[in-house]
């Protein structure tokens, strides 16, 4: 994990905080380490990641969070405080899927043959390296997985449940997934893309839809019993969140979670991910990096370590975070 990609935003306040000018925590990365912090260069050039030894150590991760934490709350005055939230923090769990014989098949092959066998426009070259091909296997298991999403939030709305759906992609889940519940005669509120997105929020907030399907992580109130600029309210049908795909970034996932979860309206959530693929890379990320922004204001994780426990992560015990 890059862990410069969490903090970038308080390099300034570290800066201060050290009695440094800003420039001198331009090369954030460089300056963690300087500080003691277990990193080395990453892939990219400019950026960082853990070393060796941290990259293992979900502990070594704490540790190093907990160490940029006290700086912010030794400080005099402090410059951090934080309080959980009264309504508690947002239930969250892991649904790993298995890949039929049939979707590991489609899988595995060439971007190209699978664009066809799925329909899916062709754009660019189709010569996977890298960080493309990552992205690629991603857009792959999104969409081979479509169905299945479907069929749990549509079953889920059978219960009375209003459902968000977060995703990051749209060809190939966005748009595949609204499809999807649309054909089985759900309402779906589609917050990506283009359209009037503000018209599709109170569809959904006012229960016309019933699912919201988005990919933006902030600036957005999909709550229960929301007060509208009007004085009317939101339903009050419970939400249920799922992640139909995994975020990398810890920042964004909380975001993501807090659209629903928030006011004393509680809002459990689900990650999904098909197993033995990158997307289970992808659910390990953001897992870890839930894991390092909740250290790094020593907020509660219990939740979040009894997910964690689906990787065989190694994370600090309970005590690491009273």
């Amino acid at each position: 994990m890059r862990i410069t990609g969490e903090y970038t935003y308080l390099s300034s306040l570290f800066a201060q905080l050290h009695g440094d000018k800003p420039a001198e925590w331009a090369n954030l990365g460089a300056k963690l380490v300087e500080r003691g912090l277990p990193l080395q260069p990453g892939w990219d050039k400019g950026k960082w990641a853990w070393d060796e030894d941290a990259k293992d150590s979900q502990a070594i991760q704490a540790a190093a969070a907990g160490r940029v934490r006290e700086w912010l709350t030794d400080a005099e005055p402090p410059a951090m405080l934080h309080r959980d939230a009264p309504w508690g923090q947002a239930p969250i769990e892991g649904l790993p899927l298995d890949f039929t014989a049939e979707q590991w098949a489609l899988y595995n092959q060439e971007w190209g043959e699978f664009q066809r066998e799925m329909n899916l426009a062709r754009r660019g070259k189709n010569i996977a390296r890298g960080r493309a091909a990552l992205m690629r296997f991603r857009q792959k298991a999104g969409m081979l997985r479509a169905p299945q999403t479907a069929e749990l939030v549509a079953a889920t709305v059978e219960r009375g449940y209003q459902v968000l759906v977060a995703v990051e992609l749209v060809t190939t889940a966005a748009d595949p997934v609204s499809e999807m519940l649309e054909d089985k005669g759900i309402g779906v509120s589609r917050i990506f893309g283009g359209g009037d997105l503000e018209a599709e929020r109170l569809k959904f907030q006012r229960g016309q839809n019933p699912v919201v399907v988005f990919n933006t992580a902030s600036a957005i109130n999909l709550q229960a019993s929301e007060l509208m600029a009007d004085g009317s309210r939101a339903s009050d049908a419970k939400r249920i969140g799922y992640f139909h795909q995994p975020r990398y970034s810890g920042i964004q996932a909380r975001q993501t979670i807090g659209r629903a979860h928030r006011d004393y309206q509680v809002c459990p959530w689900s990650l999904l991910f098909a197993s033995g693929t990158v997307e289970e890379t992808a659910a390990r990320t953001m897992v870890d990096r839930l894991l390092l922004t909740s250290a790094s204001v020593d907020g509660d994780a219990s939740a979040l370590r009894e997910i964690a426990a689906l990787f065989d992560a190694d994370w600090l015990p309970d005590t690491a975070f009273d």
